[in-house]
């Protein structure tokens, strides 16, 4: 008798980690994807949540979504060209799993190995777009990789503060490792330097754009610099070497 209550036991474990198997296993593993963009949801029929959708069956706990190489991979729209931020990622042990995205558009435009890329606001670089319109860096002498960080904290910093304005500047100039020269349809070059305050400089660069009238411009103004508590106004192009003259 001993021996059958032994056997029994060992059955009932058996059974009880079997079971156990099963229901970890279920929750263990992706059965739910919920997304929401800009905290709004999104239907499951949403281009980027359809894609997400296929992370269902794969594992759930123990993996890292936010650096996770598939998920980045949804994350992009090859048709459209479309890319997504993923702000958060919630899990439950039902086997739900909700991502929150956002879709900001990219600010600015930039060559890197004879290729254009987009740069979003989370200075990731995206497929070029040539439909859109933001503002393209010129960087000849290589600035921008070697003050990565740097440099797209002040663009992105400074273009965030301007989206009614951003679509007048055609090209960002990086001069050299502190001067930038924004160029702008009907406005003579504004010059600003990469250790202002973005913010701020914003500002000054708004105050222009809508208080100062193209037609009311003297022909011969070349350049605005903003490097200065107040705006200097020069009828010739300065150099970086040269000496800084106020010209009116």
């Amino acid at each position: 008798m001993t021996g059958v209550k032994i056997f029994i036991k060992w059955l009932a474990f058996s059974g009880l980690v079997l079971i156990l198997g099963y229901l970890l296993r279920q929750n263990l593993t992706i059965n739910q994807v919920v997304c929401l963009i800009n905290e709004q949801p999104l239907d499951a029929q949403n281009a980027v949540c359809r894609q997400l959708q296929q992370l269902r069956g794969s594992p759930l706990l123990f993996r890292d979504f936010e650096h996770d190489s598939q998920t980045a991979g949804f994350l992009y729209l090859h048709n459209s060209k479309e890319a997504f931020d993923l702000q958060k990622v919630t899990k439950s042990l039902t086997g739900q799993i909700t991502f929150f995205l956002t879709d900001q558009p990219p600010l600015f435009r930039i060559e890197q190995g004879s290729t254009l890329y987009l740069v979003t606001a989370s200075g990731f670089l995206r497929e070029n777009n040539a439909e859109l319109k933001v503002p393209l860096v010129s960087d000849p002498d290589q600035f921008y990789q070697d003050r990565l960080e740097q440099i797209n904290f002040f663009l992105i910093s400074f273009l965030q503060q301007l989206p009614d304005q951003r679509s007048q500047i055609e090209q960002i100039r990086l001069i050299s490792p502190q001067r930038i020269e924004l160029v702008t349809a009907h406005f003579p070059i504004i010059i600003v330097e990469l250790a202002q305050e973005p913010q701020q400089l914003a500002r000054r660069f708004k105050l222009i754009l809508t208080k100062l009238k193209p037609n009311e411009i003297d022909l011969n103004l070349q350049e605005i610099d903003l490097r200065f508590n107040l705006p200097v106004l020069r009828t010739y192009q300065s150099s970086e070497s040269a000496q800084v003259l106020i010209d009116s």
